[in-house]
């Protein structure tokens, strides 16, 4: 199911697949499974499209892209203490 939902985001000439909620449901299932929720949420998005599909599915999606930003800033913040820490144990 995700992959009509791919194309329609990487192909301006595909029109999004329906707006079935079951077939936003399978489709959200695949996602998960291979972990793109954050890159599908952040393409729906970017090209106006993410309105366009059921709530549910955009709510799941931006959990998701939420949790990773989240996670990504967390890891920031850890190695710039870790990278400043090292820097200042070396006597620079």
């Amino acid at each position: 199911m995700v992959i009509k939902l791919l194309q329609a985001i990487y192909d301006p000439e595909t029109p999004l697949p329906t707006t079935d909620p079951e077939f936003y449901k399978g489709a959200l299932e695949d996602i998960q499974f291979f972990g793109i929720a954050s890159q599908v949420y952040y393409l729906l998005k970017e090209q106006n499209n993410l309105d366009k599909t059921p709530d549910f599915f955009q709510e799941a999606l931006k959990k998701e892209y939420e949790e990773a930003l989240f996670n990504s800033l967390l890891i920031k913040s850890e190695t710039v203490k870790i990278l400043d820490g090292s820097l200042r144990g070396t006597g620079n």
